[in-house]
């Protein structure tokens, strides 16, 4: 797909930076000087391309030199020349699994003379609903098909025009964020072209986030801790623990402090809390309360027994590493380090004229010393 291949070249000056200059400038705009200045078919085909799925300095020289070659060369341009960059929208729908994980966000496109095909973008709930992978399928109906009979558990709805707009925009805001990108090669060489078929669609509105305030949390934490799922644990665990898992949820996931699978009982355990966590209770006695917490949740969201039991079964299966991180102080984030280092020395965090002067005498030490704290 001719498209394919343009969005993979536009790809490699938006994945690259340099030092003080601008890669679409520099390396975006030699590519449509050389083509225009080769003045053939082949060259005519790469600027229409690149006016569809460049950047804002590329796109808008390339349409100017394909319009000059169009005039000369338009007996000698390939057939499908004018359809790049103009495919329809046909429709969208979306994938769901239980945990709610990650969805599959499809879109059907057609271009003149074509059957349909499809462009799955797999959104990642548990990195904010992040785009992460992409697919492409000749075969629309089929793609849905497979779905819905290959993948247990799985099941698609339609999606409307905006709503396919706006988690895709969403989507791609989010990756973009990352210096260090989680999404794979492919959707960094599709991103150019998946902005293309963004222009198909309606305008992108900004997602909520979901979220609880103050009051909400106390609730839930409250219902928590009155559950059948609590009973047996000790007051001050259920407390401590409730607390960090619902900001975990609200503030850092995706919003959802009720939606826990696998994936994110690993996240909590091995990644969150160590980096994150100064707990007030033994670090050994927080699996239980996360345990307690997804059974808790998955029975609120009424999921299938079977899969709270995975979920629950994840506490156990990342315990060693989860205990192994709360005391890698090399895992911490500078905030838990500092604080950790100062009630190591006795302060009290709510007698804000020790804490000043703790951290004024920690600002003035060597930065060699300093470094012994900081992770």
């Amino acid at each position: 797909m001719a498209e394919c291949w343009l969005s993979d070249l536009a790809s490699i000056w938006e994945n690259v930076e340099l030092i003080d200059d601008d890669a679409e400038k520099v390396i975006g705009l030699s590519v449509v000087d050389a083509a225009a200045a080769e003045e053939s078919p082949r060259a005519l085909t790469l600027l229409t391309g690149l006016a569809a799925v460049g950047g804002p300095h590329v796109a808008p020289r390339a349409r100017t030199e394909a319009r000059r070659l169009a005039s000369a060369l338009s007996d000698k341009a390939p057939t499908w020349l004018g359809a790049l960059g103009r495919a329809r929208f046909v429709g969208s729908w979306r994938t769901q699994e239980p945990f709610g994980d990650g969805d599959m966000v499809v879109l059907v496109l057609e271009h003149d003379g074509d059957p349909p095909h499809a462009v799955g973008v797999l959104i990642d709930h548990n990195l904010g609903s992040m785009a992460k992978d992409v697919l492409v399928a000749d075969d629309a109906v089929m793609l849905r098909s497979t779905w819905e009979s290959a993948a247990p558990g799985v099941t698609t709805r339609d999606m409307s025009a905006q709503e396919a707009a706006d988690v895709l925009a969403h989507g791609l805001a989010v990756e973009d964020m990352y210096l260090d990108s989680p999404a794979t090669d492919d959707l960094r060489s599709f991103r150019p072209l998946l902005r293309t078929y963004l222009k198909a669609l309606p305008r992108p509105r900004p997602i909520e986030r979901p979220t609880l305030d103050e009051r909400d949390r106390d609730r839930l934490a409250e219902e928590f801790a009155a559950s059948d799922e609590a009973r047996g644990l000790a007051h001050a665990v259920v407390d401590d623990i409730a607390w960090r898992i619902i900001d975990f949820g609200c503030d850092y996931s995706d919003g959802d402090p009720l939606r826990w699978s696998p994936v994110v009982v690993e996240m909590f355990m091995t990644d969150w809390l160590p980096r994150k966590a100064l707990l007030e209770v033994p670090v050994k006695a927080a699996p239980d309360a996360i345990e307690a917490w997804v059974r808790f949740s998955g029975r609120r969201r009424g999921l299938a027994q079977e899969l709270i039991e995975e979920a629950a079964a994840a506490v156990g299966l990342w315990t060693s590493e989860y205990v192994e991180a709360m005391r890698d102080s090399a895992r911490f984030r500078p905030a838990k380090a500092i604080v950790g280092a100062a009630l190591a020395e006795g302060i009290e965090l709510s007698d804000q004229a020790a804490v000043k002067a703790w951290i004024s005498d920690f600002n003035a030490k060597p930065e060699a010393e300093r470094r012994k704290t900081l992770p």
